[in-house]
């Protein structure tokens, strides 16, 4: 594509979810231009940095790239007083805007550890990758027809190349088995028994192991959106009916009479402004920064940015008991540990359940690994778990969005009113009384690093905020195909489009849904799109 001023469908947003459009609506045939505010990290669009060298077994170092790409969205106001300043330097008591604080945050209602990312490929670029479907009837929203899900999953897991074995190694075994005889061997009055039909289980990822060098080191392929967009990336004939513009931010919606006419954008690569005409328009830029967007364009309807929900974690790190490591055989030549230093981290899972209402990860986060005293514990021995709680839907928790105060690219500032429920805190209570022990199956705490809740946010699983509805009643802002209610050419895709409360990553669900309006869209049936892979 060389025009950048128009084109069949704007998407809006670079991450899973503006590309898994893109991938269905420029295989149906229509041109597509995405635009994200973000620059483009790598040569290739939207690859997952994890996939370079570097980072394939340093995890420490990838931390920190991920904090340095993640940008909090709502930082209160401090007074900047200490006493050991400088008393002739100027401090101010008054509460003003300055380093893109928001002033109107009030802590006890914040979302701290919540944050967006901004980069071709979104949160892509340095995701967890954990892939799980949803709870037929605990998570899964019944406004789409149960007997769909399966298709609309089956197209989800191809785009983002979803495996059960690629951790499949001795680590990932012996800490399923400690798990698993832990849990069967509990009395059979215990509250929260791990039922046969959702057992402690691998976890499904978006990666896939490869061999290199001597056939004996491993090495992840991470999924970024480069695999989900595959052959518009690669195939000449897709490619010319496909563009992506970074730092392109789109600052305004000009719409009238329920029709998005055009999108106003700043481009921050020769800082001018521009504006980009499409016959249909799709918002896929996560639960905080769709609404923002919807809302600066004038777009309000009553649910937006209402019924936010945030999954309560609970996590601690662990240090592999000696019986374990010594159970998996003898040192390796010159090397105390029996595990090559390439070993994979394991990706356990125990899905949520009728008696178990909480979703439970052994894995790797790099969002959370570096850690006082986790750096002089070799990597191998670390294992991290993350117990996540569900929350109710509830009206009143919102994020709002200020006509006054910017946020970092300008835009109106968010902010949170979200207080948690009094029955998802109790069900917290009990899950951290659950993972606690059962942690202590896998071996030792590390120190500093017990059981313990993490800041509001931290799941970075915000959703619901455009929530899907069966009817426009002011309990919902988009249809059931993901359409927003009252215009004829807008859609809204991501997190913020699930519903109903949920305890497992909500990506692939999310994905999945916009599956269902982008086939809708095209005119196509979920089960004969994706054929094309990559040239």
């Amino acid at each position: 594509m060389s025009d950048a001023t128009s084109a069949d469908v704007l998407i809006i947003g670079s991450g899973p979810i503006g590309c898994t459009y893109a991938r269905i609506l420029v295989e149906g045939g229509a041109t597509v231009l995405m635009v994200d505010a973000g620059a483009q990290l790598s040569p290739t669009p939207g690859f997952h940095l994890r996939n370079e060298r570097i980072y394939q077994y340093n995890k420490n170092n990838f931390e920190d790239m991920v904090a340095a790409n993640l940008h909090p969205y709502s930082v209160p106001t401090q007074s900047g007083y200490q006493d050991t300043l400088d008393k002739t330097a100027y401090w101010s008591t008054s509460d003003r805007a300055f380093n893109f604080h928001n002033p109107a945050q009030k802590e006890d209602l914040n979302l701290p550890a919540a944050g967006g990312c901004y980069a071709v490929g979104g949160m892509f670029t340095h995701w967890t990758a954990a892939t799980p479907r949803q709870h037929p009837t605990l998570e899964r929203t019944q406004i789409i027809p149960s007997e769909e899900w399966d298709d609309l999953y089956d197209v989800a897991e191809r785009f983002f190349n979803t495996h059960t074995d690629q951790f499949d190694f001795d680590r990932q075994r012996v800490v399923k088995k400690a798990l698993t005889d832990y849990f069967a061997g509990l009395p059979e009055d215990y509250p929260y028994p791990v039922p046969g039909d959702y057992p402690v289980q691998n976890l499904p990822v978006a990666a896939e192991r490869r061999t290199g060098f001597d056939g004996e080191h491993q090495y992840m392929r991470w999924t970024g959106v480069d695999t989900v967009l595959g052959p518009l990336l690669t195939d000449p004939e897709l490619a010319e009916r496909f563009r992506i513009l970074p730092q392109h931010l789109v600052t305004r919606l000009e719409h009238q009479g329920g029709r998005v006419q055009r999108a106003h954008v700043q481009d921050f690569n020769t800082l001018t402004e521009l504006t980009i005409e499409a016959d249909r328009f799709i918002v896929a830029t996560g639960a905080i920064f769709g609404p923002q967007l919807l809302w600066a364009s004038g777009i309000r309807s009553e649910a937006l940015g209402r019924y936010l929900n945030d999954q309560i974690c609970a996590s601690c790190l662990v240090v592999l008991s000696r019986e374990i490591v010594e159970s998996l055989g003898p040192p390796h030549p010159d090397d105390p540990i029996p595990m090559p230093l390439w070993a994979p981290e394991p990706e356990v899972w125990i899905p949520v359940s009728e008696k178990r209402p909480w979703h439970c990860q052994v894995h790797y986060d790099p969002i959370n690994f570096t850690t006082p005293g986790g750096e002089f514990v070799d990597e191998r021995l670390l294992v991290f778990v993350q117990w996540f709680g569900m929350t109710e839907a509830e009206e009143d928790n919102r994020v709002t969005f200020s006509p006054d105060l910017p946020d970092l690219m300008g835009m109106p500032q968010p902010t949170f009113e979200y207080r948690v429920g009094e029955k998802a805190a109790q069900r917290a209570h009990a899950m951290i009384g659950d993972m606690a022990p059962a942690t202590l199956a896998i071996g030792g705490w590390l120190p500093g690093q017990l059981p313990e809740f993490e800041p509001p946010g931290a799941s970075l699983h915000l959703c619901s905020t455009t929530r899907m509805g069966e009817r426009d009643d002011g309990t919902s802002v988009v249809d059931p195909y993901s359409k927003h209610w009252g215009y004829e050419n807008l859609w809204v895709g991501g997190c913020g489009v699930i519903p109903e409360m949920s305890a497992c990553n909500p990506t692939l669900t999310a994905a999945a849904m916009a599956v269902r309006s982008a086939c809708a869209i095209a005119g196509v049936r979920p089960d004969s799109v994706g054929a094309r892979t990559h040239a």
